[in-house]
């Protein structure tokens, strides 16, 4: 800008008075940080009067108002067409991410996405906070829980990106919620100690797998070519990221956080603005998405999605190589190469499942019944009935299921498995180590100073 000026108006200006000029200038055009915190109060009224029904909360430090000071600390939004809508018939999938603001203020913008049955991120809710510490976080949940009445989880599963304190908080709030950690986060952690194609490659597989004995092959052949990688793989609960552990009430396979990575990329440039603007854009953009999407429904040829029709088509693809086997009661197996598994007619629920996503997507999608048994038809009134009833059991090996009345379920018996399943966070240091590695770090600036000096 001072060359600018220079050469433009031949005149010689500080750039101390440049920066202030820049400054009142940017003010003017976006808002002043401090004046937008000042009018926060009243930004969250007019919402509340332009949405009815929106939870719009705002949160000043109780401490600051007895010494007579307005100090911010929390502000959550959700409004009501995008609450609503999620209650209607989305699937209860939500991912929860936490980012920091740039520009003057240093605070934290939390927020929680879903996905619609295009796979598209829907923005649920949305808190700016001062600092994301354990009770910041545990509040926005509490908001959120209110918000989609959550009551105490039941059926809801959660992604987060390995913050051991959002999913403290989650456990707190919603004790029955099921919870899965993001495996890009994880590869990222587990590929810095372990590199390679073959070994990423079988890494991915562990994930994909969508029953336990294909999960512990798959552990098998990355053990052969390391032990040490899949011990260190196993340190992260499976039940958290694996397909073959997650609940069948979700009905969403996703192993990744990538959906609320990508709401983070598109108010990138909102994230530098002062807090109402910032709010207003991340408000006009989630607008302007629900309003495109709205119109690529409209485009649609058929009642169904075409995601939902892709995975219809797909499912009738695989059932054509399966084979039914009635074993003389209400359940069939149902086999595919030399995977099994078994199928109860009554109770229509899969008990174990080897085809891919068959288990993720167990009996409807979206509303729509999903016949991924093709070759299974009822037999109950047909004059075969008696006959197939009078016949035994083939005796041939399934594959067994152990879970909860959800689906999910926890890895017993696995390879390479460590003693403890839990997350593998930092080791603990003692204040004498502390104290000890501070000598060391002080001791080599002090040769490295008097070494520099001496060269000179």
């Amino acid at each position: 800008m001072r060359k600018d000026i220079s050469s433009s108006l031949q005149l010689n200006v500080s750039y101390n008075k440049v920066k202030r000029a820049k400054r009142i200038v940017l003010n003017q055009l976006e808002g002043s940080f401090v004046d937008d915190y000042n009018k926060l109060i009243c930004y969250a009224q007019e919402l509340k009067i332009s949405n009815p029904g929106s939870d719009i909360i705002v949160n000043i430090s109780k401490d600051a108002l007895r010494e007579g000071r307005k100090r911010f600390l929390r502000f959550y939004c959700c409004f009501n067409a995008l609450k609503m809508w999620w209650k209607s018939g989305l699937r209860p999938f939500i991912g929860m991410d936490g980012t920091f603001l740039k520009g003057k203020v240093t605070c934290q913008l939390l927020v929680a996405i879903g996905q619609d049955s295009m796979r598209h991120l829907y923005p649920i809710a949305w808190a700016v906070v001062d600092k994301e510490t354990k009770t910041t976080r545990t509040w926005f949940v509490q908001q959120l829980k209110n918000s989609l009445d959550l009551e105490e989880g039941e059926g809801i599963t959660f992604i987060f990106d390995m913050q051991k304190g959002l999913l403290e908080s989650v456990k707190e709030v919603l004790p029955h919620a099921h919870h899965r950690y993001c495996m890009r986060h994880i590869e990222q952690n587990w590929c810095a100690k372990w590199r390679g194609g073959e070994l990423k490659k079988l890494m991915w597989w562990c994930p994909w797998s969508c029953y336990e004995e294909e999960f512990k092959d798959m552990l098998n052949e990355l053990g052969k070519l390391s032990e040490e990688a899949a011990k260190d793989l196993l340190h992260y609960p499976p039940q958290n990221w694996c397909r073959a552990y997650f609940d069948t009430w979700c009905k969403n396979g996703m192993v990744d956080n990538n959906f609320v990575e990508s709401f983070n990329s598109l108010i990138l440039e909102a994230r530098s603005k002062a807090i109402i603007g910032m709010l207003e854009d991340i408000r006009i953009q989630t607008m302007n998405r629900l309003v495109e999407n709205e119109e690529k429904i409209r485009q649609w040829k058929d009642e169904f999605s075409p995601q939902c029709m892709l995975l219809y088509h797909d499912f009738k693809d695989i059932a054509h190589y399966c084979t039914v086997v009635f074993n003389g009661d209400a359940e069939y197996e149902v086999s595919e190469g030399e995977d099994r598994h078994t199928h109860n007619q009554d109770t229509e629920f899969v008990v174990e499942g080897s085809i891919d996503e068959i288990r993720s997507y167990e009996s409807n999608y979206d509303g729509l019944e999903i016949q991924t048994r093709g070759a299974i038809v009822s037999e109950r009134d047909t004059r075969l009935v008696m006959r197939k009833k009078s016949q035994k059991n083939t005796g041939t090996m399934v594959i067994a299921f152990v879970g909860d009345a959800s689906g999910a379920s926890l890895p017993k018996d696995l390879p390479y498995s460590p003693k403890r399943l839990r997350t593998k966070g930092r080791p603990t240091v003692s204040s004498n180590r502390l104290q000890i590695e501070k000598e060391k770090y002080i001791g080599k600036l002090k040769r490295k100073t008097t070494c520099s000096y001496t060269m000179d």
